[in-house]
């Protein structure tokens, strides 16, 4: 029994590793969003209603929050926002409705961060997350992150905090990403200036014709469409690595099922074995007590038998 409870364990352990990796995601990033400048953002309430056995609205923003640990950006809680609105401002949004707590938050919390987050889940056959994070002064739109958990996901708080840890991780790579990408467009000005600010080789740039800025702009389209190319397909093979590794996850989940199944089965037959085999030996010694009486009689005959 403990080695079949063991096999169990192992294809739970099998089947949620599964669940918190084989998701849909989707990215994006509002064109002239900067979210480099971020290093400090508010969990705002989550959008999300409650599912009959599922984890609460509390219990799901802390998955969120739990999460949160894997980022670099420094992350407050929406109960520790509240708790400063509420030391700060002296009205408590936790007992208000989503609407007029997240008018408050919106209104209050560009004192404490440079942007906030509001995760939004939609709990039907498959649990999907947005995460959207907005500019604290205009409430801009600044990067959405949307993912679907697999089919065979719980609804329980583990599910969202995976969930949650795959969209800190991709943000803290959008960031990187942007970085990089500033990083390069100042030091192409930065050589354009240097170039710009010889008088000689700034005539020689100004005299270009049109038909080479033409040419000059054609190849950076061509650059750009080949990265997107690039792009296409890199998403694509991780979307077949990504099967292959459900493929293989599933299955391991039926080799370790059938392995329970059989070690169950071989359980089975041993216990029934067992059970034959005391019955056998109960039978031969009931026998054996019913002929002992019979034997001593004949051996040992009474005495008015001997008269």
């Amino acid at each position: 029994m403990k080695k079949l409870f063991m096999l169990f364990t192992a294809l739970t352990v099998i089947m949620l590793s599964a669940t918190a990796f084989a998701a849909n995601e989707q990215e994006a990033l509002t064109d002239g969003a900067d979210i480099t400048v971020i290093r400090r953002m508010a969990l705002a309430e989550p959008l999300y209603n409650p599912m009959k056995d599922g984890p609460s609205l509390a219990d799901v923003s802390q998955a969120v929050y739990d999460a949160a640990a894997l980022t670099k950006v420094y992350v407050i809680s929406y109960g520790d926002i509240a708790a400063n609105i509420k030391r700060d401002t002296d009205v408590d949004i936790r007992p208000l409705n989503h609407r007029q707590a997240m008018k408050v938050f919106r209104l209050c919390v560009p004192k404490y961060v440079d942007a906030y987050v509001v995760p939004t889940i939609a709990n039907n056959n498959r649990k999907t997350v947005f995460f959207d994070v907005y500019q604290i002064k205009t409430d801009a739109l600044l990067y959405r992150y949307q993912l679907t958990a697999d089919k065979h996901a719980e609804d329980s708080y583990m599910t969202y905090k995976a969930l949650s840890e795959q969209f800190f991780k991709r943000f803290d790579r959008a960031i990187e990403n942007q970085k990089r990408r500033k990083a390069i467009e100042a030091e192409k000005q930065a050589k354009l200036d240097l170039l710009l600010a010889d008088p000689e080789k700034r005539a020689e740039y100004e005299k270009k014709s049109e038909e080479e800025k033409q040419k000059a702009l054609d190849k950076e389209e061509k650059r750009q469409a080949r990265e997107a190319k690039e792009k296409a397909e890199q998403e694509a093979a991780a979307r077949q690595e990504q099967k292959r590794a459900q493929a293989r996850a599933e299955k391991k989940r039926r080799k370790a099922e059938e392995r329970a199944q059989a070690a169950a089965l071989k359980d089975q037959e041993r216990a029934e074995q067992a059970a034959r085999r005391e019955q056998e030996r109960a039978e031969k010694a009931a026998l054996k007590t019913q002929a002992n009486p019979i034997l001593e009689t004949q051996a040992d005959p009474s005495p008015s038998a001997a008269a």
